[in-house]
């Protein structure tokens, strides 16, 4: 569910904290690229209609994207590259 409201651009913020409480290493690797996917859609978004500048916190959500990122890196060795391409664009 938190996904489909993540994906719909609103409480893009919301969204990023609740999901610090889940154990990505359980995630279907379905769900882990659609998350990444939505994150880099979110990245490479004009600057004027990018999500984060629209978000209360925009340096949380920036960092907690960073953040899940790197955890998805770390436990899956395929999606380390992609991650790491996101993070350094």
């Amino acid at each position: 569910m938190m996904m489909e409201v993540f994906a719909t651009g609103s409480k893009t913020e919301l969204v990023l904290n609740i999901l610090m409480y889940s154990d990505l290493t359980r995630w279907e690797q379905k769900r882990i690229r659609h998350f990444v996917n939505m994150i880099k859609d979110i990245i490479k978004q004009a600057h004027e209609s990018n999500r984060i500048l629209l978000c209360y916190n925009p340096i949380l959500t920036i960092s907690l994207a960073c953040e899940y990122l790197g955890k998805i890196g770390n436990c899956n060795k395929f999606l380390d590259i992609i991650c790491l391409q996101i993070l350094k664009y």
